[in-house]
């Protein structure tokens, strides 16, 4: 096929035609553009509503992905497993990894396990670490249990937030006292204290969680 020759002829009422020749090609054709339509289609900027709408759509799209991603592996499991518990322990068990391998990052390549001094006090480089990915193990915890998990729940959200941060600090106490008891009292190997542990704190946060942080209230309590 040989080369193009583009002809872009402009008339006054903003119309052009465009007549390509080509030597493959009889006979010649022409196509006529109507640049003022062009122009007016062109999207003009987005204010901040229509960004918060888009940005809204999008994330319930991801939303509905995820929840058929769960429905498509629950088959096997829903003989003996509520979907919710499938839901809570699927989910807990990505935001447990996305904690392990965060904070594998920030020891390793931000802190570097170098010692954080802040001047009026030092953190050793695994606490700090933990401290700086505690924050985003909550947001996305949260996120899952709000959004995946336990849908059903009208309480405000900022009521939600506040029962959410108060039921880790009860799971953080138990697993202090239940690691306590079985290392230092029962003399158990720390590995298989810390499994046990998780077990009786992730079957508590459950319940806290079902019915006191995204609890469904009564209609007279509503």
């Amino acid at each position: 096929m040989g080369k193009f020759t583009i002809i872009l002829l402009c008339l006054p009422e903003l119309k052009c035609n465009i007549v390509y020749i080509c030597p493959a090609i009889r006979p010649l054709r022409t196509f006529t553009v109507n640049l003022h339509y062009l122009i007016s289609q062109q999207k003009k900027p987005e204010s901040i509503e229509e960004m918060g709408q888009r940005l809204t759509n999008t994330l319930r799209h991801i939303k509905k992905g995820y929840i058929a991603f769960l429905d498509f592996f629950y088959k096997p499991f829903a003989k003996f497993l509520p979907k919710q518990a499938w839901y809570y322990l699927v989910c807990g068990g990505i935001n447990t990894l996305n904690d392990w391998f965060i904070y594998f990052i920030l020891y390793n390549y931000v802190i570097k396990k170098q010692i954080v001094d802040l001047g009026f006090i030092a953190f050793s480089p695994h606490i700090a670490a933990l401290i700086l990915v505690t924050p985003i193990t909550f947001t996305v915890g949260f996120c899952f249990s709000k959004y995946i998990t336990f849908t059903g729940s009208d309480i405000k959200t900022r009521s939600q937030l506040w029962r959410y941060a108060s039921t880790l600090a009860i799971n953080f106490l138990v697993s202090y006292l239940c690691m306590k008891l079985l290392c230092d009292v029962c003399h158990i190997w720390a590995t298989p204290s810390k499994m046990i542990t998780t077990v009786i704190t992730t079957l508590m946060s459950f319940f806290l969680q079902k019915h006191f942080s995204f609890k469904k209230r009564k209609k007279s309590e509503a």
